[in-house]
């Protein structure tokens, strides 16, 4: 299978790789995964590693499962590489989720940028 979900309890995230040809089927399945694990285990931080992705389906039907799927107090932080042959898809369905106002999925270079922000307090308003 092209795409692997764990959980990763010593960071507190849920990691998702990506590899190879991923289906819109995979990104479904993972995502269910990723729902299941959260029931189970409260966590609601969610890094998916995408460098390995050789293709990947139709960008807005996949922000469409995102936005569908994903419970509002998720956050997803994915990590892409320039020379990644998908980093283009991923650049715009940041962008169609933000057009959608779903901020909770943005785009890092690095592991390290990505918990970052995965790891930020909520901001509140008064």
């Amino acid at each position: 299978m092209p795409e692997e979900v764990k959980l990763n309890e010593e960071e507190g995230v849920i990691e998702v790789s990506s590899h190879g040809v991923v289906t819109k089927h995979d990104i479904a399945h993972s995502i269910d995964i990723v729902l299941e694990i959260k029931c189970n285990k409260g966590v609601d931080k969610v890094l998916v590693d995408t460098r390995e992705q050789t293709s990947m389906p139709n960008t807005i039907e996949i922000v469409e499962l995102f936005i569908e799927k994903f419970p509002d107090n998720m956050k997803v932080a994915i990590i892409t590489s320039e020379k990644q042959p998908t980093k283009r898809d991923i650049d715009f369905a940041e962008v169609v989720a933000a057009n959608r106002f779903f901020d909770k999925f943005k785009m890092f270079p690095s592991k390290e940028q990505a918990l970052a922000f995965l790891n930020q307090s909520p901001v509140v308003s008064i």
